[in-house]
């Protein structure tokens, strides 16, 4: 058993972080920025993966709240208007006070979102606060001119189909000189575009790019919009899995020559985009993937929503495993733990509740060896039988204890909300953590 567990451990993918390609001009000749380029055909292909977007959520903190009260319920936002406007041109005009004003003013006051990168903040809420600075060299290596566009951006989730929705605003438009110097002259093209790398993987921009000059793109306050289409088709793997990058790029446009120059493209973001029909309701989906999804226990919730009792088991079951019962003569291993705003070890992976039996039968043997409990206990365990690490793992380790039933209860509740909430899908497919709070 140790052997087979140290295996496991030592084959468990390592959280690093990536190059991220920025937006940082280089002249011509020189070595292009950091990232990969388009290019790159099977650099491109390999990184468009689960465990790629884990290692970038690691890298720039993203995670997935398992209480979406937090940042407001984007499940509830009417995105169809947008959806169908942004078929095929861009420039839809928000709605006055539309609800998600809350979720970007809250994106923009948050630093995380600073840079190419952007931060992930739900599954269902990517935002970034960026700018595009284009240089211009002549032919003798002299740069002859600069003119820069600052945005807000956001990459909405959908639970009921297979798109993504791009939405863009200008900021501020900055210094320009040069051969930018003429604002009605200079113009900023921007358009998302997927990573295509020679082969058709399903994913498709809906939408125009967006052409203005810089004097256009002073006087533009409204929202252009794009759509990212996943075809379900191009997938052979379970649940239709498909897994796309995507990036906004910017052109700079001047009559001005000669010059060579670039306006730049962000780092690529993931989505994962699935048909899994094990979601009441909602047969397809498409989320943001660079992040980190986590379950949150609180221990010291109030009365009428606690699970405190739960809460402190799945504590002693992460931090001190040799502690729990069953005893081991082996170190225990207990994965799935999410400590100080980080994963810690292997995740968790759900299994679906046809599958569940020979954990709970492990689970029911192991709780019969207890001092039968006191009135109003249940025997709880951890990991969760609805997980692949469950009590019949062969690798990990578990925990049974006695708690409160009516915490067990509500615990348990709240997984299953949490998996059908944050789109947890089935075994390999994705994982998850559980984070334990006071």
């Amino acid at each position: 058993m140790s052997t087979r567990r140290a295996r496991r451990r030592a084959g468990i993918a390592a959280l690093v972080t990536i190059g991220l390609l920025g937006t940082a001009m280089v002249r011509p000749g020189a070595a292009s920025a950091a990232g990969i380029e388009p290019g790159a055909p099977s650099a491109n292909r390999a990184v468009a993966t689960f465990a790629t977007g884990r290692a970038t959520a690691a890298a720039v903190g993203s995670h997935s709240y398992s209480n979406m009260a937090q940042i407001g319920d984007p499940t509830r936002l009417d995105r169809a208007g947008l959806r169908r406007a942004s078929v095929g041109q861009s420039g839809a005009v928000r709605p006055a006070s539309d609800p998600a004003d809350a979720i970007i003013e809250r994106c923009q006051n948050d630093p995380r979102a600073d840079g190419s990168q952007g931060h992930v903040f739900h599954r269902l809420i990517w935002c970034q606060e960026h700018g595009f600075t284009a240089q211009a060299w002549d032919t003798s290596g002299q740069l002859i001119g600069e003119a820069s566009l600052q945005y807000v951006a956001v990459a909405w989730g959908d639970y009921y189909g297979r798109t993504i929705l791009i939405e863009l605003k200008r900021t501020s438009v900055g210094s320009h000189w040069g051969v930018y110097g003429d604002p009605d002259d200079t113009r900023f093209s921007l358009v998302p575009e997927c990573a295509d790398v020679g082969h058709d993987d399903g994913c498709r921009i809906n939408g125009d790019p967006v052409d203005q000059s810089l004097t256009e793109w002073t006087g533009d306050d409204t929202w252009n919009t794009w759509l990212i289409t996943s075809d379900e088709t191009k997938s052979t793997k379970p649940d239709l899995v498909s897994r796309h990058r995507w990036r906004l790029t910017a052109e700079i446009i001047s009559d001005e020559q000669p010059i060579w120059s670039d306006a730049g493209k962000t780092a690529y973001h993931l989505i994962r985009c699935d048909s899994a029909t094990y979601f009441a309701n909602r047969p397809r989906a498409c989320i943001n993937d660079d992040v980190i999804p986590y379950l949150t226990y609180q221990v010291n919730a109030p009365n009428a929503v606690s699970v405190r009792d739960v809460a402190l088991h799945i504590r002693q079951a992460q931090y001190f495993p040799d502690t729990t019962f069953p005893p081991s003569q082996d170190p225990k291993l207990i994965p799935g733990a999410y400590r100080n705003g980080a994963p810690t070890d292997n995740g968790l992976h759900r299994i679906p509740a046809a599958d569940e039996g020979p954990n709970r039968a492990v689970v029911r043997s192991t709780c019969a060896q207890f001092v039968p409990p006191v009135e109003e206990e249940q025997c709880d365990e951890y990991p969760f039988a609805a997980t692949m690490e469950g009590a019949a793992s062969p690798i990990w380790d578990f925990s049974v204890q006695g708690v409160n039933a009516e915490h067990n209860s509500r615990a348990g509740s709240y997984l299953r909300w949490y998996l059908f909430w944050d789109r947890i899908l089935y075994e390999d497919q994705d994982s998850f953590y559980v984070n334990i709070v006071d």
